[in-house]
């Protein structure tokens, strides 16, 4: 049956979404705020803060943003400390007959030495520091080799053979020490070096 050239089932369609177009409308959600956008691949599952506004999501950036400058405050401070903690290096070649050190001060603290025998030499040696104000060429002997229970021995290295090399590392006071090697004989051909170390 047509009505005024239309078919009777088009108009009962369009009736019936008029009709029923209000309650659509009033069933509608309200909308939500923006949600952040993110690619979600095949290989990539969403997660629950797919779901959340935008602004809880610029709150945990902020935050995180914070955190990193934290952090990456905790690191250098850290490798500052480090390199505090480190101190001073001092190299010391033992010669035939005598003691080279590549400076005579250091300030105090943790003082490490990187002490090499000569590659010229054909004897064993040692290095010992005594904390003495004495200078350094004036030791008391006994039978070719100094008293060292004179002095505050702050240790030594033994058996530096030419060629090789060894490490000793001590913490200083401020003042002066004496470096020998205390050999028999090797005092006395002048291996000694004095080495002060300042505040």
């Amino acid at each position: 049956m047509q009505v005024g050239g239309y078919p009777h089932f088009f108009l009962s369609s369009t009736v019936a979404r008029m009709c029923t177009a209000p309650l659509i409308h009033v069933h509608r959600r309200p909308v939500r705020p923006p949600l952040r956008k993110r690619f979600v691949g095949a290989e990539t599952r969403a997660t629950r803060d797919d779901q959340k506004p935008v602004a809880l999501l610029r709150g945990a950036i902020m935050i995180n943003r914070r955190h990193a400058v934290f952090l990456l405050g905790a690191v250098a401070f850290g490798f500052a400390s480090t390199r505090a903690n480190a101190g001073e290096t001092v190299q010391v070649t033992l010669t035939s007959t005598a003691i080279h050190l590549a400076t005579d001060q250091v300030k105090a603290g943790t003082v490490t030495f990187e002490v090499t025998g000569s590659p010229d030499g054909d004897t064993t040696h040692e290095l010992v520091v005594l904390k003495t104000e004495l200078p350094d060429g004036h030791l008391p002997v006994q039978k070719d080799t100094v008293a060292e229970s004179r002095f505050k021995k702050m240790g030594e290295v033994e058996d530096v053979a030419p060629g090789t090399s060894k490490r000793l590392t001590l913490k200083l006071a401020p003042g002066r020490y004496v470096l020998i090697c205390n050999r028999p004989g090797h005092y006395a051909m002048g291996m000694h070096a004095s080495l002060v170390v300042a505040r």
